[in-house]
């Protein structure tokens, strides 16, 4: 078993034998023998180096504390070697230390003796974690290939197993971390590609129930994606973008203390894989869009525990069709499936009786163009009073925003995700975008996506008018959106949306990938989309620019400052104070039940808070705006702050 070879070589390890250890971890999958990438006896300032011998020659992979340096000394531990050669040189085996000058090259070689027999490698340092992934993937490929396979159990996952190298100690603060998993083949699209993307669940020696553990540093969880990123010439699109949106758009309503993970977008960073044994290049590993990353509330339990009503919702539009970008539904919805069209629920979703659609439609009904015409005088009026209870503005503003100027191609219905946190206390939806690789002037494929066709301009027909809600809102206007664009826009284009600091992001993300030697390991991994990255991010950051322009003056005759409705004297008033490093503001009035948010100066939200109160300390010197929503009312107040 799994077990019993896991033990065996934790006492092989112990013992330092020759070579290597194995989390050898032999695993036997539907009648298919797995090897995991060995995890070698030979450290590195205490770090196990990772073996690699399927690409005609033996690899040692050493992760290494990216604040080394591109020359570092460190100390090499070979147990029960009598001669060390580095680079050729003789390294005493009573005190190996190693000098080792530009580690991303790959050049660097080591031989070791032992018991008279001489092995050599050629090294290969990264300033990234290596991941050693093993399963079946000829099992995987049958169950998505497979129509009957795929339609009975979507979801079926093939035994495995993975090992996480990290020098920093970030996963339950062990260098190495290694647990049973199952897996499938994640993509609709890039699951097609040659170099896979992943869904992986860690689980127990048995593989009969999920374990959760902090990978990585980031949430302590069971379920994570590894992502190929194949398509990408970048290798980065999707964790770019994504960490712009986590700085655009936050949660609106209260966290738990104790999960500062959750956020309306998703965490990642990237890794080296071994599949089976074999390099696998550049991956990033992702934690999921799911109830706990949303703060969701969990579905009422009777006294057995068992299901007995739902609270939280959250469902994921799954292609460009009606019923995903709220235009319309072709039927009513069925009420025994977790699928409605090419929507799907993802929570809860134990079993098609948990299905709920009836808010959905609700929404489908209020918001689509089917529903207000264009000579509808009566939209605006309706929409206006209906709206705050099933949006959250500012976050439907974001979003239209965000998709626009990076030129979204896949996300104005598919790769759509839209929740309600707690059905006992209102049905507001939060819309979280998904999978944006199809992005910054390159389709979903990896081929160029032009800058001349004027569908594809902010607000053109292939873009936001696509979704029915955001044509409604555009055609009628109802709670001022075309102000509040222009308003939000107004705080971000300078500032976190500027070409400037967009390009800084990218260029970190590049010089990243190019120091840690990664970049050159997944060009000839995978030649076909790996080319120059300088070269990619700076046609990134001309597409981007171009669109910057085009979102600019597409929204400049867009009228600024909310005027109306006004905030009338009897109504809640904001009230705000700085001290050192620190904001106190409150409502005050006959209503005090609004929305605190506090952004900084570039537009970046830093916290919330739901009740009349908000106080937040440790901040910087800077400019800091505080806004108060009161249903579709908006009061804003621009402090200075200073330590």
């Amino acid at each position: 078993s799994t077990q019993g070879v896991s033990s065996a070589a934790s006492d092989v390890y112990k013992r330092q034998v020759f070579f290597m250890l194995a989390v050898t971890l032999i695993t036997y999958v539907q009648g298919v023998t797995i090897s995991s990438s060995y995890i070698s006896d030979i450290t590195l300032d205490g770090v196990p180096a990772v073996i690699e011998n399927t690409h005609g020659e033996e690899r040692l992979f050493f992760a290494i504390d990216p604040d080394k340096g591109s020359a570092f000394t460190a100390i090499l531990s070979c147990p029960g070697a009598t001669q060390i050669l580095f680079d050729g040189q003789n390294i005493s085996t009573d005190n190996p230390v190693i000098t080792v000058a530009d580690y991303a090259t790959g050049n660097h070689t080591l031989s070791v003796t032992r018991e008279g027999i001489q092995r050599t490698w050629r090294l290969m340092f990264t300033t990234l974690p290596i991941i050693c992934f093993d399963s079946d993937l000829e099992a995987m490929l049958a169950v998505r290939n497979s129509e009957d396979l795929y339609y009975q159990n979507p979801r079926k996952k093939t035994d495995g197993y993975i090992v996480i190298v990290d020098p920093l100690k970030r996963t339950d603060g062990e260098y190495v971390f290694s647990q049973n998993t199952k897996s499938r083949i994640r993509g609709a699209t890039s699951g097609g590609y040659s170099k896979k993307s992943f869904t992986v669940s860690l689980y127990d020696d048995a593989y009969e129930d999920k374990v959760d553990a902090t990978v990585l540093g980031m949430r302590d969880d069971d379920g994570w994606i590894l992502d190929a990123m194949y398509a990408d010439h970048a290798q980065m699109r999707n964790r770019l973008l994504f960490d712009i949106w986590n700085d655009m758009d936050d949660l609106p309503y209260d966290k738990d203390s104790d999960k500062p993970f959750q956020a309306n977008g998703t965490h990642g960073m990237h890794v080296e894989i071994l599949f089976n044994g074999s390099y696998f290049g550049l991956y990033c590993l992702t934690d999921k869009i799911d109830r706990k990353q949303l703060n969701l509330k969990k579905s009422r339990t009777d006294f057995d525990g068992n299901y007995a009503g739902s609270r939280g919702i959250l469902w994921k539009g799954r292609f460009m069709q009606d019923i995903c970008t709220f235009n319309s539904y072709p039927k009513e919805y069925p009420a025994d499936t977790l699928y409605w069209g090419y929507v799907s629920q993802e929570y809860p979703d134990d079993n098609n009786s948990q299905a709920n659609w009836e808010l959905l439609k609700q929404f489908i009904d209020l918001i689509s163009p089917v529903n207000n015409g264009k000579y509808d005088e009566g939209a605006k009026g309706r929409l206006t009073a209906a709206l705050p209870q099933w949006i959250y503005i500012d976050n439907v503003v974001n979003y239209q925003i965000f998709g626009e100027v990076f030129c979204l191609q896949d996300n104005w219905g598919k790769n759509l995700l839209y929740s309600i946190r707690n059905l006992e206390k209102g049905h507001n939806i939060l819309f979280t975008p998904w999978d944006l690789d199809a992005s910054l002037g390159r389709t979903a494929g990896g081929d160029i996506h032009g800058t001349d066709d004027p569908k594809w301009h902010p607000f053109g027909e292939h873009c936001s008018p696509k979704n029915g809600m955001y044509f409604t809102l555009l055609q009628h206007n109802p709670l001022e959106y075309k102000t509040r664009l222009r308003h939000r826009w107004n705080m971000l284009k300078d500032n976190l949306l500027s070409p400037e600091a967009v390009y800084t992001r990218m260029k970190t993300y590049a010089d990243k990938l190019t120091n840690s030697g990664a970049w050159a390991r997944e060009k000839a991994r995978w030649p076909e989309h790996a080319g120059d990255v300088y070269e990619e991010i700076d046609y990134m950051k001309s597409y981007f620019e171009i669109y910057h322009d085009l979102f600019e003056k597409a929204v400049v005759n867009f009228p600024t400052g909310i005027t109306s409705p006004a905030m009338e004297e009897s109504d809640a008033i904001l009230q705000v104070y700085t001290g050192a490093g620190s904001i106190n503001a409150s409502v005050s009035g006959n209503n005090d039940k609004g929305v605190i948010a506090v952004f900084d100066g570039a537009g970046r939200f830093i916290t919330s808070s739901e009740t009349s109160q908000l106080q937040i300390g440790g901040l910087v010197s800077g400019i800091y705006c505080v806004q108060l929503r009161l249903d579709n009312r908006v009061q804003i107040q621009k402090v200075i702050v200073r330590e």
